[in-house]
Order: structure tokens, then sequence, then C-alpha cells
């Protein structure tokens, strides 16, 4: 909640903040060929919930008002499934697992991950007395 009040610090009421987050926990991996199984974010997505828990605070605080949300769906494509593997691995809070990386990683073809994408515009209000 910390950052969110220096976010408020530095807004001037009215003003805008963009937050967006990827938010599907299990979102679908596929090639031109079909479907190969899916990314395990659900720890991510426990992280999400927190960071969604104090976004609330501070909406409740009278520090922001929420003004819009909208979902949509993000498609990365990656070369190959060891691209794919190398860098989601990295993600934190994402776990690829084994029998994922091995049909995955075997792919020589462009591999697509499509995500679920929230995004939200919070409105800063004046900070209460």
């Amino acid at each position: 909640m910390h950052a969110l009040r220096k976010i408020h610090e530095a807004l001037v009421p009215g003003g805008l903040l963009v937050e967006t987050q990827p938010v599907s926990p299990r979102p679908p991996v596929e090639t031109d060929a079909g479907p190969l199984g899916t990314l395990d974010m659900t720890e991510w997505a426990q992280t999400i919930a927190t960071v969604d828990q104090r976004i609330e605070q501070t909406i409740r605080g009278g520090l922001f008002e929420l003004a819009a949300e909208r979902r949509f769906v993000v498609t990365d494509e990656y070369d190959d499934g060891a691209e794919f593997v190398t860098v989601t691995r990295e993600w934190a809070g994402t776990m690829v697992d084994d029998a994922v990386a091995g049909l995955v990683g075997a792919q020589s073809q462009p591999v697509r991950l499509h995500q679920e994408i929230r995004l939200r515009l919070l409105l800063a209000r004046t900070a209460p007395a």
C-alpha cells in the first residue's frame, strides 16, 4: 500500500493511474498444429489477489476511484518452443512443469501464449484529511 500512496502523492487530483496485470491462472499454449497445454501461473494469480486487496484499500480510503476496467487477451508469440520455455521459466509466480516443457520445448515452429489481461484506470482523488 505504501507504493500506492507514493503514486497518489505524485498525481494531481483527477490524474489517472493505469494498472495492467495478466490475470489468467492457466493461460493456454499452442502452435498452428493445436493446443500444447497451459502455463501454470496460479502463484502469480495469488500475487495479483494481494495487489487487488491493496488497491481496494486505497479505494475505500478515498485515495483512488475505479474509473474503468476492461479485460482482453494478449497473445505472445515465441520463435519456437525452446524460446518459450526459457523465457517463461524466468517469470515470477510462473511454473512450467516438466511435461509441458518437454512437449512445448520440442516445437520448432512458433509457439503462442494467450493471456487474459486486466486493465484498470484509477482516478486520483483528493487525499482525505
